[in-house]
């Protein structure tokens, strides 16, 4: 994640393996966490009609992480007109981006405030905030 300004940030990823190499780039809104723009640029691909679905990174726009995300995501950029790759790429992103929040929810309060606000969301399914002494916690 890479802030652009205090109102939005970048985040970028990429997905690799023997056959592919796929680079996909999202600027966000920031507290909205919505999609301000996105693309996809396809290096490597076993057939020489996959990049054709790179354009397709653009109706990610518009679309605001969280509740209701991933099936928007499914809509935008998989099923028969889109890519299996590009699509688990940009959900991967989409857990980027929620975790990008939290860190620049830390600009606006103090260490104390952010751990009384979170600890909850993140008990039980984080092996860091699972504890007795949640208050006690250190960021990471």
């Amino acid at each position: 994640m890479e802030e652009v300004d205090e109102h939005s940030f970048k985040v970028e990823g990429c997905f690799l393996d023997t056959l592919h190499e796929i680079k996909l780039t999202m600027l966000v809104s920031y507290p909205e966490l919505e999609v301000t723009s996105a693309y996809a640029t396809m290096l490597r691909t076993p057939y020489p009609d996959c990049p054709a679905v790179q354009d397709a990174a653009s109706k990610l726009s518009g679309i605001k992480i969280g509740p209701g995300s991933r099936k928007a995501i499914q809509q935008a950029v998989g099923h028969n007109q889109g890519c299996t790759h590009l699509t688990d790429l940009a959900l991967d992103m989409a857990k980027v981006i929620i975790q990008a929040k939290f860190q620049l929810q830390l600009r606006e309060m103090t260490t104390e405030e952010w751990i009384d606000d979170n600890t909850s969301l993140f008990a039980r399914s984080c092996h860091h905030w699972t504890g007795t002494n949640l208050n006690e916690k250190e960021l990471v």
